[in-house]
């Protein structure tokens, strides 16, 4: 084998040996940042879980709260058309009351027309007291749906901590791992070639050195050619 081809049989071994390093750390890298991807997909998978299960819950109490309201609405209404029902039963002229005012001779006396008076305040009380009611009662609600949001917004709020924090924890180890991955695969590459380097070094020392030892002292062989002894 020349020389020429042993130094190339010696590159093409050192780039094989560099390429395989090489490609079991870039698999090594590869798996991790996928890893990574996977794990940082699963956080943001599972925060859009809770938010949309925190959503949910947050929608379903609005919704049960607008019920109440509108039913303490429903009753209000109710109560108002009763307290109306009873004071024109009340005051009709051809009614229980009128006839007892007219048995009692006080159908056209100022005790009949206070009366009247009287009924129509006790309705219209009756009617306020349902209305103040129906307003404290959604007034409530109304502070309730505030609360539910605040409180919503809040655990929202420290969801997105907690992952963001579960999420720079990990970035962190995967960086960590990352360069440590690299910098093992920088030093072991330049090792190889260090070592390559020396072999090439080693081969060529010693083809040189047989070389030497082939070519020998040309003026001896021409003497011992001519049956004479040369002397220095």
């Amino acid at each position: 084998m020349t020389q020429e081809e042993l130094m190339k049989d010696l590159e093409d071994k050192e780039k094989d040996t560099l390429d395989t390093y090489t490609q079991g750390y870039t698999e090594a890298v590869d798996a991790l940042d996928k890893g990574y991807a996977n794990v940082d997909a699963t956080l943001a998978a599972g925060q859009t879980m809770l938010e949309n299960a925190n959503k949910d819950q947050l929608d379903y109490t609005i919704d049960e709260i607008e019920r109440q309201k509108e039913q303490t609405q429903k009753d209000y209404e109710k109560e108002q058309k009763a307290a109306f029902v009873d004071y024109q039963k009340q005051v009709d002229p051809y009614g229980v009351n009128a006839e007892k005012m007219a048995s009692a001779g006080l159908d056209n006396s100022g005790f009949a027309e206070s009366s009247k008076v009287a009924m129509y305040n006790q309705y219209q009380q009756r009617v306020a007291v349902a209305r103040e009611s129906m307003q404290r009662s959604i007034a409530e609600y109304d502070a309730t749906i505030a609360q539910a949001r605040a409180s919503n917004s809040v655990a929202m709020a420290q969801l997105a901590y907690e992952t963001l924090m579960k999420k720079m924890q990990y970035t962190t180890e995967h960086m960590l791992k990352r360069n440590d991955l690299l910098v093992n695969m920088t030093e072991g590459q330049t090792q190889i070639k260090q070592n390559a380097t020396n072999r090439w070094l080693d081969t060529l020392a010693s083809m040189e050195e047989s070389a030497g030892l082939d070519i020998g002292n040309p003026i001896e062989e021409a003497d011992d050619e001519n049956g004479d002894v040369f002397v220095p």
